[in-house]
């Protein structure tokens, strides 16, 4: 048996690393049966204080890295993946590493590899820089197994009502909305946003209670329900906070107000800010991704308004970030789905080559799905304003399932909700989701989208894409 190391999203480099076992591993893998319970007995043994010590080709140590826990993500692509937790302090260290040691907190090894040139496979340079740390999540140890990955994608098609607070930001069931359509067979479920800060009171300390308490309700209202990870604002502070206290406190968070926006958000192009919001996700998916009521897990938007101006930024780093997202979205989900937003491009707008990349790897690859966000406004959809969505509902028509929202701006605006269900029929939209917006002077309120939701019996495109089989 041997294990070979992910790079950031994809086994693309085509060769094995050397990995040497020492005898602590391989007690722990034959005092269980079956590659899953091998995989967690792996997982079990890599604890808190597991230090990951790295030595130039001369064998000279140049830095250690202690980890957190590192846990076992659901079976893809061949593999158990074996990832560590945050990486803690500060290390520095100079030179070019070759080889990798894990060990126990007590310096007992555990296993050694191969280090080749680390850019793009732990997330760091090949030569180290001072105090520049790894990203959590991309080391990754992949136990290979014939185990199949989950078959029978959860699949319930349809129209889905947002039933959670966006003021208070709480994500506790709303019962004014949710009663809307509890009782009506054309609706297939609910959806709600699960703001950051509401999920990891300190760094690695989650708490998912008010999501599983709202699937746990639409479970007994006998409605599936689509889970919306959020990490920004576009009311700015007025609403609190949107991430922990940790990312402010790091200097990880920004403002933009160009464009008339009033936006606030992390900065997930930053290595340790985007591996602590993977670390959540990681977490989140594994707490909720065998719960009957849930469809699908659903992720923000592709671009962050104004982060191209921030110092530090470069498109090619938050792509990174996207793809690692996806990656381990579909890593994690089990039988559920996972939906990248991919409505804006942050490369330049001409560059067909690098939109193809992204969004071939997270369907072709990943196998995830993938939509602009709002479906609506013929004036503002993103797959009508820019190069970026045109696209994606031609090219994957039939390969990759499509969820997209309409939102509040929409209701005023000139188009009806038969104008806007109709539109959504004809991309192939199989996942509409809806803001239960009752504003008089709107065009239209969610009581009349409602009535059309009836009159044509909650159809949308109920067809599996290749990527949802059953």
């Amino acid at each position: 048996m041997c294990l070979r190391l992910a790079s950031a999203g994809l086994f693309f480099w085509g060769v094995m690393a050397t990995f040497t076992p020492a005898a602590a591993y391989w007690t722990a893998v034959l005092a269980a049966s079956g590659d899953s319970a091998r995989a967690t007995a792996v997982a079990d043994l890599l604890t808190t204080g597991t230090k990951l010590k790295f030595y130039d080709s001369g064998s000279t140590l140049i830095r250690t890295v202690t980890t957190a826990a590192w846990t076992k993500g659901a079976v893809s692509v061949g593999s158990y993946p074996i990832t560590p937790g945050a990486f803690t302090g500060s290390q520095t260290g100079t030179g070019t590493p070759a080889t990798v040691v894990v060990t126990a907190s007590d310096d007992t090894e555990i296993f050694r590899t191969t280090a080749g040139v680390l850019s793009g496979v732990f997330q760091i340079p090949s030569a180290f820089e001072s105090a520049v740390d790894l990203a959590a999540g991309s080391f990754t140890l992949n136990y290979p197994t014939g185990d199949t990955a989950p078959s029978g994608k959860v699949w319930n098609p349809g129209h889905y009502l947002r039933v959670t607070d966006e003021v208070t930001r709480m994500g506790i069931t709303s019962d004014t909305d949710r009663n809307r359509v509890k009782n009506d067979p054309n609706w297939a479920g609910y959806y709600g946003h699960y703001w950051w800060h509401r999920l990891e009171s300190t760094q690695g300390v989650y708490d998912f209670s008010i999501i599983t308490d709202d699937l746990d309700i639409a479970q007994a209202d006998g409605k599936k329900m689509w889970v919306w990870l959020n990490n920004r604002s576009f009311h700015g502070s007025a609403r609190g906070s949107f991430c922990p206290a940790y990312i402010v406190n790091a200097g990880w968070t920004y403002s933009y107000t160009g464009g008339g926006q009033n936006f606030a958000g992390p900065k997930l192009w930053v290595s340790g800010c985007g591996s602590a919001w993977l670390d959540m996700l990681d977490a989140c998916l594994a707490e909720i991704n065998d719960h009957p009521a849930l469809q699908g897990v659903a992720t923000e938007e592709c671009q962050l308004s104004g982060g191209w101006l921030q110092s530090g930024y470069t498109w090619q780093a938050m792509n990174a970030f996207l793809l690692e997202q996806s990656r381990r979205g579909a890593a994690g989900i089990g039988n559920a789905l996972f939906h990248n937003n991919m409505g804006w491009s942050n490369e330049p707008s001409s560059d067909t080559t690098e939109h193809y990349r992204m969004t071939d790897t997270m369907v072709r690859v990943h196998r995830t799905g993938l939509c602009p966000n709002d479906l609506a406004l013929s004036t503002y959809a993103a797959y009508n304003a820019n190069d970026y969505g045109k696209y994606i509902f031609d090219r994957y028509a039939g390969e990759a399932y499509f969820y997209g929202l309409i939102e509040w701006i929409a209701f005023f605006q000139p188009e009806t909700p038969r104008q806007l269900i109709e539109n959504a029929q004809n991309i192939g939209v199989q996942f509409m989701g809806w803001q239960p917006v009752t504003a008089s002077n709107a065009t239209f309120t969610i009581n009349n989208v409602i009535a059309e939701v009836a009159r044509t019996n909650g159809v949308l495109n109920s067809a599996r894409p290749t990527n949802a089989a059953a």
